[in-house]
């Protein structure tokens, strides 16, 4: 009987994990989604100065960028480099003109 519910409640535990990393995938890209819809519907161009990138544990990028006289640094991840670029290079984006947050750089495959 032991044996029974040690193996039942490993068997939850594990499920309770996979589903929460499914959960989470599901809702990273659905906020991915809404991003590039959000982007797409009104956008604008800005050049960016690349502040870090990270090549490990998924590949990100943080960007410093100014519109209409205010400043703005966020993260994205990012697909390909074919321009080598690094920290402390500049960069093309396009950003939403209804929240300037929501941005697309050019090393994403939806620029």
């Amino acid at each position: 009987m032991d044996r029974f519910k040690l193996v039942l409640c490993n068997i939850l535990i594990a499920g309770l994990v996979i589903g929460s990393i499914y959960w989470l995938a599901k809702t990273s890209e659905k906020e991915k989604a809404i991003r590039i819809e959000t982007v797409n519907r009104n956008d604008r161009y800005v050049k960016g100065i690349v502040t870090q990138m990270f090549y490990h544990k998924g590949l990100s990028i943080r960007v410093k960028y100014i519109v209409d006289n205010r400043e703005y640094e966020n993260s994205n991840g990012w697909s390909i480099n074919p321009n080598n670029i690094h920290e402390g290079d500049s960069i093309w984006l396009r950003y939403a003109i209804e929240d300037p947050n929501l941005f697309i750089t050019e090393l994403e495959n939806e620029y």
